[in-house]
């Protein structure tokens, strides 16, 4: 194929602000490599924090054809600065030259959605998607290239080949028409290139390539199209996509669950078109009354509330959760907005409907005598069960663990049934206390526990009720009540040093804590739990 993948020195930076990276790119581009090297070796030494001495190094060791070293340098550019879109284009060059052709498609991807009218970075993706066999992807790469940049032979001739290859023959022949238009040459080219065979043998490829046929009239109507196309056509010129709606093209689907005195925010953000759509970022607009615990799957790279989805191939869908901890109880709307860029390479920006949250918490009228047979009897009437579990830190006295999260409770106006002792007391402190509630409005019931158990090291918070909104209301007060104290009592340095033992696989409490030697099940997805995933 005529062209391949275009120098790095191309992307250069212009913008020289210092007189270390003039004398370089000088250098660069009077071949002279070696001086070159010296200098932005030099430089990255003085300050490895500087941008432009990587993506220099990197083009020096590109140019003596040390791609490995290019790869490392422009990764380290990179780093510094993660949108620039052409250290992503240089990466995407020098991964081309060690044949890492998933690396390169990544690299050119981040370029072109960043820059999405960059001709160069098209070009190459498209090249990179056809020598890994992707040929429909290299045409519409190769395409967006040609509608960005009309004039350019070698772009032309490039979609051409692809063409031909697709069995897309009169396209092909049109397009091979305008690039030998603008340079014979490459009629020379064509004439040796593989991937025209499909078409060698057509009047409309010998004519272009200015071999005379005996027998014009074989194919005299395909010759005059194509003797028409190479008058007439400016292909590109006025080419557009069609306007785009993305409520047309992109839907939302969203909902919230309790868990465990908090709230996950489920976000489905699903492409039913026909086309993918670019750098793809769901940011969740979080109300001061509630605070960010995680994001799941937990593979999505994150800001606080903003995730980056990044491509979503058409007919694609992807699910997002919120993880979030209520502060104050009340009722809340929840929105947020899908950003990206859509194929007509505009940005986009579609706003979530909000979700009306409530978050109840329940107000307490201190009810009669009862006893634990009847609050035991209760358990099994009340539908929505939910808990939180806290590790019980190494500094904090088991027995004091169990006063603070017994006074948490007690605070409200409940009544406390008992305190229960486990048989199994000889080695180590387990220790449980029961209230039972009933709420000022609705009579609603409430089975409030709290265990703290030194072996499985964990202060455990329970409710049982038939109030989802309000269980978690109040494992969301208790919790916070919990947490503060434990920093009071200087158990841990801060509220956020307190470790809830969650599985942030599932959302599930694990039953325990795991520690050296011992793992912990979640039980309910089954994942394992080391003691370095919460403790390292």
């Amino acid at each position: 194929m005529f062209s391949k993948v275009k120098s790095t020195l191309e992307k250069t930076s212009e913008h020289l602000r210092q007189d270390f990276r003039k004398s370089g790119v000088d250098l660069l581009r009077k071949g002279k490599y070696e001086e070159a090297l010296k200098i932005y070796e030099q430089a990255v030494t003085d300050n490895p924090k500087e941008v432009d001495a990587w993506n220099g190094l990197g083009s020096c060791q590109f140019n003596q054809e040390d791609f490995v070293g290019a790869i490392s340098s422009f990764t380290q550019a990179l780093i510094l600065d993660s949108e620039n879109a052409m250290l992503w284009y240089n990466l995407g060059v020098a991964k081309s030259g060690v044949m890492d052709l998933n690396g390169a498609i990544e690299a050119f991807y981040h370029a072109v959605m960043i820059t999405p009218k960059d001709a160069d970075a098209w070009f190459n993706l498209g090249f990179a998607q056809y020598e890994s066999k992707n040929l429909n992807e290299a045409i519409k790469s190769c395409k967006n290239a040609r509608d960005i940049a009309p004039e350019d032979p070698d772009i032309a001739y490039t979609f051409a080949c692809y063409l031909a290859l697709n069995n897309q023959k009169s396209e092909a022949l049109n397009h091979l028409s305008f690039a030998i238009s603008r340079n014979p040459q490459l009629a020379d080219e064509a004439l040796q290139e593989p991937d025209f065979d499909s078409i060698k043998s057509t009047h409309g490829f010998r004519q272009l390539v200015g071999i005379i046929d005996e027998n014009p009239e074989l194919d005299l109507g395909e010759l005059e199209e194509v003797k028409r196309h190479r008058k007439e056509i400016s292909y590109g010129s006025n080419k557009s996509y069609p306007e785009i709606n993305e409520k047309s093209v992109l839907s939302l689907l969203r909902q919230y669950e309790y868990i465990g005195g908090k709230v996950r925010v489920k976000i489905k953000v699903v492409n039913p078109g026909e086309d993918g759509l670019l750098r793809v970022i769901l940011t969740l607009n979080i109300p001061k009354s509630f605070r960010l615990l995680r994001v799941e799957p937990t593979e999505y790279s994150h800001e606080g509330p903003v995730v980056k989805i990044n491509d979503l191939l058409p007919g694609e869908e992807k699910a997002i959760a919120y993880v979030l901890e209520p502060l104050i109880c009340g009722k809340e709307s929840v929105g947020g907005t899908v950003s990206g860029v859509n194929p007509k390479g505009r940005p986009f920006a579609l706003p979530m409907d909000p979700l009306e949250i409530t978050v109840r918490c329940p107000l307490f009228a201190r009810p009669e005598e009862v006893n634990l047979p009847i609050v035991q009897r209760m358990l099994g009437e009340l539908a929505v069960k939910s808990e939180r579990v806290f590790y019980l830190p190494e500094t904090l006295a088991p027995l004091d663990a169990f006063d603070i999260s017994k006074t948490a409770i007690a605070e409200r106006d409940v009544r406390l049934v008992g305190t229960f002792t486990s048989d199994d007391i000889r080695s180590s402190f387990e220790e449980s206390a029961w209230f039972y509630g009933v709420t000022k409005v609705g009579q609603k019931r409430y089975i409030l526990t709290t265990t703290v158990s030194e072996k499985d090291r964990t202060i455990r918070l329970s409710t049982s009720c038939d109030d989802e909104a309000g269980c978690t209301g109040f494992l969301a007060e208790v919790g916070a009540t919990v947490r503060r104290e434990l920093v009071r009592r200087g158990a841990v340095d801060s509220e956020e040093g307190v470790v809830e033992l969650t599985c942030e696989k599932c959302g599930a409490t694990l039953p325990y804590a795991p520690i050296v030697g011992r793992d912990v099940p979640c039980p309910d997805c089954n994942w394992n739990w080391r003691v370095g995933d919460f403790f390292l």
